[in-house]
């Protein structure tokens, strides 16, 4: 049997929690110490490793459910991988979804561009 856990973290009452049909699957409060939910609801999802001990872990947003079993996920997606993650369903580039998310004020635009050219300093 996989070790696996599912967990979701939902601050905010923005997303409408769906149901999964698999027992593998956790709610989890979330990190408080930031004044912004969003920020609070990232330090789970980033930072499984210190949050659970099993082998794997699949976060997954409240309002998303699992179609096929996690062990199913785990045998197509991380065999010789240490991390899997869906594919953006526009975006492909780390840059472009920071300019996105600038332009939408999904955080701080000067963070958000701070962080990007952060990342393209150090490639």
């Amino acid at each position: 049997m996989v070790d696996v856990i599912c967990y979701t973290v939902v601050c905010g009452d923005k997303d409408e929690i769906i149901k999964q049909d698999f027992p593998c699957v956790q709610f989890i409060d979330a990190y408080d110490k930031f004044k912004d939910p969003r920020r609070n609801s990232r330090i789970q999802k980033i930072l499984a490793h210190k949050y659970f001990d099993n082998e794997y872990t699949i976060y997954l947003d409240g309002n998303r459910k699992l179609l096929v079993s996690p062990e199913t996920l785990i045998e197509k997606y991380m065999d010789g991988y240490d991390m899997a993650m869906f594919k953006h369903i526009t975006r492909d580039c780390i840059y472009d979804e920071a300019m996105t998310c600038a332009k939408m004020k999904l955080d701080d635009p000067e963070l958000i561009i701070e962080q990007a050219k952060y990342y393209e300093d150090h490639d």
